[in-house]
């Protein structure tokens, strides 16, 4: 966040660590105010991308910030210092709480989809592709479920 980089300098910096053999981590920022059409214009971003590493934050303002000062009326949390994990919303989403943890999750998914190693399809041991598959599993139905960690008035 406001460090000034474009998207078309991310993209010249990946593909230059791509030639050098340097896999790259890309992390995105999901934002609150985010509707469908932006996570669906984030899906589609990550589909075009060369296969990387992936991270997706919700942006979280950290107290003693500006950006938490600005939003200190609108912000849910202020007594669950919990939910201060990059990983929960604390202002009000666009979206229904529910609808936005859904959509996190299903990103979270699609980016795994697209990480190097998965990708290879080198041969792994049956009983570590099960598991493999499970903890996926398991990853994707917390994040689908976050909206859990609020207070039931929040969730719709």
């Amino acid at each position: 966040m406001k460090k000034g980089a474009t998207v078309a300098g991310n993209q010249r910096a990946q593909e230059r660590l791509r030639e050098l053999g340097i896999v790259v981590h890309a992390v995105f920022m999901l934002m609150p105010e985010w509707g469908e059409a932006e996570f669906a214009r984030l899906r589609a971003f990550v589909a075009a991308m060369p296969p990387a590493q992936f991270s997706f934050t919700v942006c979280t303002p950290s107290p003693g910030t500006a950006d938490y000062a600005a939003f200190a009326d609108r912000i849910w949390t202020l007594d669950r210092f919990d939910l201060h994990d990059c990983m929960h919303p604390l202002t009000p989403t666009a979206l229904l709480l529910r609808r936005f943890a859904e959509l996190y999750a299903r990103q979270l998914a699609e980016g795994g989809r697209r990480h190097p190693m998965r990708l290879a399809r080198d041969p792994i041991r049956p009983g570590d592709a099960v598991r493999l598959a499970w903890a996926e599993t398991l990853w994707r139905r917390s994040f689908a479920r976050l909206y859990r960690d609020y207070p039931r008035d929040l969730w719709s």
